[in-house]
């Protein structure tokens, strides 16, 4: 912990005093050694933010005082990616906590037009998991273009697929099967709109074990980010199934080629989301057709940071996701 100058925002900037800001895995992994940002550290970290706008500089397009989401993705607006609705792919992206300082501070700078206004109704804590924990869910949900009554299985029920769940069995209509190897957070799957469960214990084969459960699966998303359950989703769907990985593995992992020029099965990637979804996800989540708050486990203050992170990395408690509050 140290004490900065604040920041001062120019053209087109705001001040913004973090309420909130969720500590997402990936914080974990990159205050541990295990993963690293894109920008040499030092570097604040945090890239769930939610907040009150403070100051603004020239330009920009809300006021002071203003209750607002941050999109985590600061884009140039200008490359091909940008101009085909796929800024998350920007030739020039800079991530919050990853390339640029985060919001694991009382104050920071962002670019104003990265600003989501926040109903009165939405805590920021549900801010927060709007941000990144839904808004990455949905994303990747949408990639597959399911119909109603189609099976997903999802792979992995931390906060991001238990999200993934609630999204494609309440707002697609899908019929989800939530795997994973601890019970209490398939007990909450259920909750989500899960369908059916299965644990993923030791010496089982998860894609014979989904045969004899559902018979067929159309399309499955991996949360995991480990090489076996990458190949375990991508043997689990039917003929022409669809895959989406989202659990971030920096290992190979091995594909049966049969899978896809016999069996054509589509594998892609999904990576954070487009600022374009974020209003109608707040909407979702303010008329309760969608629900984030009950996934908040954890609390704690700024000058806990340390502390939550070692508890996170140790796994020493049921956690789905922990919350800086300011």
């Amino acid at each position: 912990m140290e004490e900065r100058a604040e920041p001062v925002p120019g053209s087109g900037e705001v001040l913004l005093r973090v309420k909130t800001c969720g500590i997402c895995h990936t914080d974990v992994n990159i205050a541990k050694g295990t993963y690293f940002p894109r920008h040499k550290p030092p570097l604040i970290l945090g890239h769930e933010l939610a907040g009150v706008v403070e100051a603004v500089g020239p330009a920009a397009n809300v006021q002071p005082g203003d209750r607002v989401l941050v999109y985590q993705c600061i884009t140039c607006g200008r490359c091909d990616r940008c101009r085909e609705g796929r800024q998350n792919l920007c030739r020039d992206i800079k991530t919050l906590g990853l390339d640029v300082d985060g919001g694991y501070a009382d104050f920071i700078k962002v670019p104003a037009v990265n600003l989501i206004k926040l109903p009165d109704a939405i805590s920021f804590g549900e801010g927060s998991l709007i941000a990144d924990a839904l808004s990455t869910a949905a994303h990747a949900v949408g990639k597959l273009g399911l119909a109603e009554g189609q099976v997903l299985a999802v792979f992995g029920t931390g906060v991001l697929g238990l999200n993934a769940v609630q999204v494609a069995a309440k707002i697609y209509g899908a019929r989800v099967v939530a795997i994973d190897r601890e019970d209490w957070k398939l007990e909450r799957a259920m909750t989500k709109g899960a369908w059916k469960t299965l644990q993923a214990v030791p010496d089982v084969n998860i894609p014979t074990a989904l045969k004899h459960l559902v018979a067929e699966v159309d399309a499955a998303m991996e949360f995991v980010g480990r090489p076996e359950t990458y190949e375990q989703a991508v043997a689990s769907v039917r003929r022409g199934g669809r895959v989406v990985l989202v659990g971030a593995a920096t290992r190979p992992f091995t594909v049966d080629p049969l899978r896809l020029f016999k069996d054509e099965v589509d594998i892609s990637g999904s990576y954070a989301s487009l600022q374009s979804a974020l209003p109608k996800l707040i909407r979702l989540v303010e008329t309760g057709e969608l629900t984030v708050k009950d996934m908040i486990s954890h609390t704690f203050s700024l000058e806990e940071i340390n502390a939550a992170i070692d508890m996170l990395a140790a796994h020493r408690s049921r956690s789905l996701r922990a919350v800086v509050e300011m």
